[in-house]
């Protein structure tokens, strides 16, 4: 967002502090103040802090002034400013009383740095050079390094889990052994690098160059890999390629019965008519997948997601699994479900509020973000369900069985709990 502020004649433009990169680059927050010095010349200062919130390692960026009269010429007027903590000023050299408009650029430059085994979790390092960075076992959870540039750095056992690579360049980077879970790595260049042993559970891989990249031992287990690009010479296991495969060319040609594509990320994906009986899709994403005509009578899709999935009457699958697609596509807000078997089910931001659970097998079933509110669930087997993060104001678990059931951020509000007791919020 841009301010534009008079101060005695002179238009002032506060532009977000914005890394020196493609306007894809993340911003770094930061407040500019902005007066006239002696009516003549126009001063600018602002606030310098560490990119990496503490208690991380210390880093600072170095900035630049650019001045503009039409805000699409910018003109770069300062040499490079930088300070640890304290503020930055710098006064505009020309005196002008013109219309002019200012924005302040920032650079961290930590090409070839030493940061083995450094806390960087959280770090604003969107379009950083970290350019053969030594960052072998460092923590950067979390952190914004969108656009930046990796390539030839060292991040062998860093930990990156939900970080944003979204664009970085990690052109032959050492990630052996790194930990990957959930990461953007969405349009990132992999071309040559090496991802032996890497944790890339649930990673984004769309639009990433996989180009002779190595992913031997890899946990590949939900990835995207729409619109990746591959080659022979990747070092990617069979089940990944033929996951790639499907997404990016289709199934045609390809017999999936009987294959294993447990865990993996099909959504929207048209496997009409096709056999997939004896096919594992434990854990496989199947939203909005096109499943009309085929063939699923002894397929496995244990905590499958089904929301969306096209099915039609031509589809063979047992009765559950239809009531299951039904419940993630629509919810389930005050049906009568008592005594129903929806065992290893998968459902995530759905409404069931006043539903009718009574004595249903709700076992080891994964209900993510479910509004279970007013629930009747008494008698009913929730044995190692996953109610991680789920609404249960105001329900019903007299009798219920729960052991193993995992109740992580789950709201509780006048509940009725097993034992009888009521939990209040």
């Amino acid at each position: 967002m841009t301010t534009v502020n008079s101060i005695g004649g002179v238009f002032v433009a506060l532009v977000a502090l914005t890394a020196t990169a493609p306007c894809t680059a993340a911003q770094r927050a930061v407040s500019v103040h902005v007066s006239l010095t002696n009516q003549s010349s126009v001063a600018l200062a602002w606030v310098v802090t560490s990119v990496i919130p503490p208690p991380g390692r210390p880093v600072f960026a170095t900035f630049h002034v650019e001045r503009s009269t039409d805000l699409t010429q910018w003109q770069k007027i300062s040499d490079p400013l930088s300070a640890t903590n304290g503020t930055l000023q710098f006064v505009d050299p020309s005196g002008t009383l013109d219309r002019a408009f200012y924005r302040v650029g920032s650079e961290v430059d930590l090409s070839f740095a030493n940061l083995i085994g450094a806390r960087l979790d959280n770090g604003e390092l969107g379009a950083a050079n970290l350019f053969g960075a030594e960052l072998f076992g460092a923590s950067l959870l979390s952190a914004d390094l969108s656009h930046s540039m990796l390539s030839g750095a060292d991040l062998g056992s860093a930990d990156l889990t939900e970080s944003d690579l979204t664009g970085a360049d990690l052109f032959g980077a050492n990630l052996l052994g790194a930990k990957l879970e959930s990461v953007s790595l969405e349009n990132a260049d992999l071309r040559f690098s090496q991802l032996g042993n890497a944790d890339l559970f649930a990673a984004d891989l769309t639009g990433a160059d996989l180009r002779s990249a190595v992913f031997d031992g890899a946990d590949l287990r939900g990835v995207a890999f729409r619109d990746t690009k591959l080659d022979e010479n990747a070092a990617l296991d069979d089940k990944s390629r033929l996951i790639w495969h499907i997404v990016n060319e289709g199934p045609a040609g390809l017999k999936l019965r009987n294959s294993d594509l447990s865990f993996a990320e099909l959504a929207g994906v048209d496997l009409h008519g096709l056999d997939l009986s004896q096919t594992i899709f434990t854990a496989a994403d199947l939203s909005n997948t096109d499943l009309r005509g085929a063939n699923l009578g002894t397929a496995d899709l244990r905590v499958a997601d089904l929301s969306g999935a096209l099915l039609d009457t031509n589809t063979v699958v047992a009765t559950k699994w239809r009531v299951v697609r039904d419940l993630a596509t629509n919810g389930g807000a005050g049906r009568d479900l008592h005594g129903i078997d929806l065992s290893f089910s998968f459902l995530l931001d759905v409404s069931m509020t006043n539903v009718n659970l009574v004595g249903a097998n709700l076992s080891s079933s994964a209900w993510f973000r479910v509004d279970l509110s007013h629930g009747r669930l008494s008698q009913a087997n929730l044995r190692d369900a996953d109610l991680n993060g789920s609404d249960l104001s105001f329900a019903n678990l007299r009798g219920a069985i729960t052991n193993g059931a995992i109740f992580d951020q789950v709201i509780f509000n006048q509940t009725i709990m097993p034992d009888g007791s009521i939990r209040p919020r």
